[in-house]
């Protein structure tokens, strides 16, 4: 195990850090992803946001195709290392078609549904990693 007060790596067994001397850390819960029902089989048009039946192949509004991809699930976390604050950003935007439409901005041009992640290293600042993950 790895101290949190002074990085040393420690063997398993021992109940206090070699270096230091501070008691090993309680175990954390193991992560359990939250249990959701299935959704219905209709399916969302990712272009107009239409609602359409399950058996279409095409949106009732607008005739875009439907997507074979069904849904795109996003986690992140982080690693805080030796530098006093986390100097790292991201942006995760898992559906980018809806934010498109929100924020006015042209995506047709990009094969739909599309999203958008992107992970900015700090480099000894934040300020770089800052100005990206807000104008990206």
């Amino acid at each position: 195990w790895l101290c949190p007060y002074c990085d040393e790596a420690n063997r398993k067994d021992r109940d206090s850090c070699n270096s230091c001397n501070r008691a090993k850390p309680a175990p954390k819960e193991k992560w359990q992803p939250e249990e959701k029902p299935l959704p219905s089989q209709d399916w969302t048009c990712p272009k107009c946001d239409e609602t359409n039946k399950k058996d279409r192949d095409n949106c009732n509004n607008c005739n875009q195709s439907r997507s074979k991809l069904k849904r795109v699930f996003a986690e992140s976390t982080f690693m805080q290392g030796r530098r006093e604050s986390q100097e790292d950003r991201h942006v995760k935007i898992p559906d980018l078609t809806k934010a498109a439409q929100a924020l006015k901005m042209p995506i047709d041009h990009l094969k739909q549904p599309c999203a958008f992640f992107a992970v900015y290293d700090g480099h000894q600042g934040p300020l770089c990693a800052e100005f990206m993950a807000k104008a990206f």
